[in-house]
């Protein structure tokens, strides 16, 4: 009974006091979780997707799902515009806007599926045309002490399971080569593995 309370606290504690290299809140031009860049002429109009992408493994709370995320989106050029912003439909709490100054806290049905869709935005490019802009996910609301982009393996919007994760980010208008991706999650988990 011992070792069973004192596994429990450590759960909690890894939950509350580290950060994971399982994967990323991320935002997509598909919805699958792919696609790190696109390509807008002034006036046109697509669709983004922000979303928790893993490696297939739960990557916290000892093996729990993902129930939510905090998170905040900057770097939009002046000139676009978003039309919509659309949360997951199985969200039930959404406080915050991802675009604004404290950006949001948003608790859903929980997941362990590879690709948690979190927020569906649609945007339009304005005039003048910009190159090689970057929208990242940073840090949103604060959970406990955390300054970082987090998510959350409870049905609280910030449970004791809060933990940072990475925020990614899109290339918008890449003038070179665009976005690369060296290798895949799960082959860097693969590598990681060989240097714990």
């Amino acid at each position: 009974m011992k070792r069973g309370v004192a596994i429990l606290a450590l759960c909690i504690l890894i939950g509350n006091a580290t950060t994971t290299d399982a994967g990323e809140i991320g935002i997509y031009s598909n919805p699958d979780c792919t696609g790190c860049e696109i390509t807008l002429q002034p006036g046109s109009i697509d669709t983004l997707y922000v979303a928790i992408q893993n490696d297939g493994n739960p990557p916290v709370g000892c093996g729990q799902p993902l129930c939510g995320a905090r998170f905040r989106i900057v770097g939009l050029p002046s000139s676009w515009f978003v039309l919509e912003v659309r949360p997951n439909p199985e969200a039930y709490f959404v406080y915050g806007e991802p675009f604004g100054s404290e950006g949001v806290a948003l608790a859903m049905s929980c997941s362990s599926a590879p690709c948690i869709p979190l927020y569906t935005l649609v945007v339009i490019a304005g005039n003048p045309p910009i190159q090689d802009a970057h929208l990242r996910i940073v840090a949103g609301p604060i959970c406990y002490v955390w300054s970082c982009p987090a998510i959350h393996t409870g049905d609280a919007p910030c449970d004791p399971t809060c933990q940072c994760y990475p925020g990614g980010e899109i290339l918008l208008n890449p003038v070179n080569d665009g976005c690369t991706v060296g290798a895949e999650s799960s082959s860097w988990s693969n590598v990681r593995a060989l240097y714990r």
